[in-house]
């Protein structure tokens, strides 16, 4: 799994590969990174993800959790089929 994160107003991760048990923790502490820095706002890209485990809808979900503890949100975009089904 590969992250390129672009901040901002809205911080984007942009998420490249498969979010399983051996990735999904890099994803967390990425948007830790970012909460940690003041940007809580976020959008995950997840349009080049060919993968999520149960593992890494844990993460997602974890991630939306801590977000919005610091009074911000996470979002999904570009979410490809193989994914969303």
């Amino acid at each position: 799994m590969e992250i390129t994160t672009t901040l901002g107003p809205v911080t984007v991760l942009s998420v490249s590969g498969y979010i399983d048990a051996a990735t999904f923790t890099q994803l967390v502490q990425e948007a830790d990174e970012a909460l940690n820095s003041g940007h809580a706002k976020l959008v995950l890209d997840l349009g080049a993800v060919d993968y999520v485990s149960s593992g890494g809808l844990v993460a997602l979900q974890s991630i939306a959790g801590r977000a919005a503890s610091h009074d911000g949100a996470m979002v999904l975009c570009c979410v490809n089929k193989r994914v969303s089904d």
